[in-house]
């Protein structure tokens, strides 16, 4: 009866160690759940969300992109290098975008309306020296809505400003 209860309680204790562990989706590793940020806002905090990637990996994540901050020229070498190596994926990607963004046109959208939104952005870039991008209010792509490629839905932002938004609105 006594090994019954000392197997009860590992038993026990095992769902216990489970259900307090998560898989880190940047290194692969089952780790606590205090090893993980909570997830910002009132409504993840309150529920106790946490984060995709540990506390590490978030780190990685984070000091990355400060690198890029602080290196921009080697940022865009690194990316150019990349590009070359990979040229067969960045092709493919490009390809990817481009049907996408085909898809994404309707029939009756005005080509040449929306012309007029990539040549000022490309006047701006002239003008201020701050390059500027045509952007997706609502994205082509997003999680949970996505938009058409038509003028309404465009407008010019600066690239830094552009990149930030991602792929929200």
């Amino acid at each position: 009866m006594i090994e019954l209860e000392t197997l009860m309680a590992e038993v026990a204790h095992t769902v216990e160690t489970i259900k307090a562990s998560k898989l880190c989706t940047g290194c692969g590793k089952i780790k606590l759940r205090t090893d993980y940020y909570l997830l910002s806002g009132e409504y993840n905090r309150t529920r106790g969300y946490i984060m995709a990637k540990c506390k590490e990996c978030h780190k990685a994540d984070v000091r990355q992109s400060d690198y890029k901050g602080r290196h921009p020229r080697r940022a865009v070498l690194s990316a150019r290098d990349y590009q070359k190596r990979n040229a067969g994926k960045v092709a493919a990607y490009v390809a990817f975008r481009e049907a996408r963004t085909i898809q994404r046109t309707p029939t009756w959208a005005s080509r040449e309306a929306m012309e007029v939104f990539y040549v000022q952005a490309r006047k701006l870039t002239t003008e201020t020296g701050i390059k500027h991008h045509v952007d997706h209010i609502v994205p082509l792509n997003g999680s949970t809505v996505s938009g058409l490629h038509v003028e309404s839905n465009l407008q010019i932002l600066t690239a830094s400003a552009n990149i930030a938004k991602g792929n929200s609105f």
